[in-house]
């Protein structure tokens, strides 16, 4: 275990936003919680040539992404959400 003098400012100040501990074992008490989570993603990349002689080329390309990630955290510094 750190001796609390031993911590930066900052740490003291983040332990704060830390939940405590709900479950004690014979080696440590932990933290334990359900979390929900997910990651959808729909993207797509195409690009199609065409030749349509020595000097005509033409080109299309497309990108699309939807991404709907959200990440359920019992740690609040470390979760994020991406809408």
């Amino acid at each position: 275990m750190i001796p609390v003098s031993l911590l930066a400012p900052q740490a003291q100040k983040a332990l704060a936003y830390m939940p405590l501990s709900n479950l004690a074992t014979a080696s440590a008490s932990n933290y334990v919680a359900q979390v929900g989570g997910g990651n959808n993603t729909d993207q797509t990349l195409d690009k199609i040539d065409e030749n349509l002689g020595n000097r005509a080329h033409l080109f299309f390309r497309y990108a699309h992404q939807k991404a709907s990630l959200i990440q359920g955290s019992s740690n609040p510094i470390n979760g994020f959400n991406v809408p």
